[in-house]
């Protein structure tokens, strides 16, 4: 049995194995809000919390501190106060003040791992690579200098390790990745996150036998992994070799011809391709065998904005709404569902829909192309322009994302560098729902002369 020190040691280690589950690089890029990151796999559901996180929520957070200092001082098992208050902050989206409950911390307890570990979290969630090796090194550091039992430091070890990989991961260091990756596993054998990414690693050194080998043993540990096939897919197409990686997902298909999430990744594939028509029965046959699934029925509705059948992805798009508030990426694309419509109070409604998900999460540019564009759909075209240009700015935007402010350009009379962001955007490849409206605006400015802008 794991004792209660080893549990809450584990319960405030700041995410690092919850990093470990995400698809590769997926937890470190600027998009995702960093309390989402920590907030994965967590377990800060403890009764004796209730009190200090509500005073957080208050932003009461001396009094709060006061709590847990009562708290630890009951239970010499748990981890400093300011590392739960720490935690407990990033976990709610206060990164701001969570990083300074960090720094406190770091003043009361320096040779504490969790300290580093938190940095470290933090640091790799931003992208701030070598700060977050530092931090995960200074983590091992004191753990091999303290004095700690053995539950607490393979916990401590392992989410170095954990960290540490993920720095590799990210700098594509893919022998320094596999070392740490393997060490990892030494500790906990039947790891299928770890050993799923040793297969990922495995792929990108040109071992595709022996990562297809890994990969399959990981989903054998890890069950509610996406089957290897489907990874071996995925990283094919990352590579650009699309046949084979179709040849994948056929073999996929074959192994396990019931299960939705191969459907899942069959319609997700298609519909990247640009192939909206082919993926929609994929789809649909994925939503057959798990009904409850969200990701399929947000998948159908995604297939179903691209063919322009807007009613379709509006129904299922406002059931999943109304199920989950939460599920961000559903709102944006209810949102997009309802401004592309002529209804008035749709668009007025879809335009509310894309502000409350902006302000949910700020730092997405899809959020904000989003908002930009339901603000071009009412008339704003002022707002309209500035948000889609900011959306557009030092990232890599979407066909869709590229009409929207093509759009805003032209009836700005700005025509000349609306015909350069459309003539980018239909020479894309893949998925883009306004592809046959971007052609035709494209055909009518090419008949224009040069605007004197």
């Amino acid at each position: 049995m794991v004792s209660s020190r080893a549990r809450w040691c584990g319960a405030f280690c700041f995410g690092l194995l919850a990093i470990a589950q995400c698809p590769p690089h997926a937890a470190t890029g600027e998009d995702v809000a960093v309390g989402q990151v920590m907030a994965k796999g967590s377990d800060l559901a403890d009764k004796d919390l209730a009190p200090a996180v509500q005073k957080l929520r208050q932003g009461r957070t001396d009094e709060a501190l006061g709590l847990l200092r009562e708290l630890v001082a009951k239970h010499p098992d748990w981890p400093p106060a300011p590392l739960i208050m720490a935690r407990l902050l990033i976990v709610s989206g206060q990164t701001a003040s969570g990083r300074r409950a960090l720094e406190r911390a770091a003043a009361e307890t320096p040779h504490h791992p969790a300290v580093y570990l938190g940095f470290g979290a933090l640091a790799l969630a931003e992208g701030r690579y070598s700060d977050a090796r530092l931090n995960f090194e200074a983590a091992s550091a004191e753990l091999k200098a303290g004095k700690w039992d053995a539950e607490q430091a393979k916990i401590f070890h392992i989410e170095t390790l954990a960290g540490l990989a993920a720095v590799a991961e990210a700098r594509e260091a893919w022998t320094v990745a596999q070392g740490y990756l393997n060490s990892w596993l030494e500790l906990q054998p039947k790891n299928g996150q770890a050993r799923q990414r040793l297969g990922i690693v495995l792929f990108r050194l040109d071992k595709q036998d022996e990562a297809f080998a890994v990969l399959k043993q990981a989903v054998h540990d890890a069950p509610s992994l996406e089957p290897a096939a489907v990874t071996m897919s995925r990283l094919l197409g990352q590579k650009g070799n699309a046949k084979r990686a179709e040849e994948w997902l056929d073999f996929a298909l074959k192994q396990e011809p019931t299960s939705a999430r191969v459907r899942i990744a069959r319609a997700g594939w298609l519909l990247d391709q640009g192939r909206a028509a082919d993926a929609k029965p994929e789809a649909e046959q994925a939503v057959k065998l798990d009904p409850a699934s969200h990701e399929a029925r947000r998948l159908q509705a995604l297939i179903a904005w691209h063919l322009r059948d807007l009613a379709v992805a509006e129904k299922i798009l406002e059931s999943l709404h109304r199920e989950a508030p939460a599920d961000l990426a559903a709102a944006d694309l209810l949102a997009l569902c309802l401004v592309d419509q002529d209804d008035n109070a749709k668009r007025s409604r879809g335009l509310q829909v894309a502000e409350s998900d902006a302000r949910q999460s700020p730092r997405s540019s899809e959020a904000l192309a989003t908002l930009g564009w339901a603000h071009y759909r009412a008339g704003h075209l002022d707002q309209a322009d500035r948000l889609l240009r900011a959306a557009v700015q030092g990232v890599r935007t979407t066909p869709d994302i590229a009409y929207f402010l093509a759009r805003g350009l032209n009836d700005k009379g700005q025509t000349d560098d609306a015909r350069k962001v459309l003539q980018s955007a239909t020479g894309m490849t893949g998925a883009f729902a306004h592809r046959e409206d971007a052609n035709a605006l494209l055909q009518s400015l090419r008949q224009k002369p040069p605007s004197s802008q």
